[in-house]
């Protein structure tokens, strides 16, 4: 999804990621979050599919 570590690594998305690596969210208010992020509607629901097949 990212064009470098870094790109990936400062993005909300990453940072998200990381907290539900680590419980300190669930997969649920994540994607919630970013229905609401102000992004063409096709990356939306490109993040939001890549999120429920995600499997830790």
């Amino acid at each position: 999804m990212y064009s470098s570590i870094p790109d990936m690594d400062g993005s909300t998305l990453g940072a998200r990621l990381n907290g539900l690596a680590k419980g300190f969210a669930n997969r649920s208010s994540i994607i919630e979050e970013v229905e609401g992020w102000e992004l063409p509607e096709l990356e939306r629901e490109r993040i939001i599919e890549m999120l429920k097949v995600i499997r830790w």
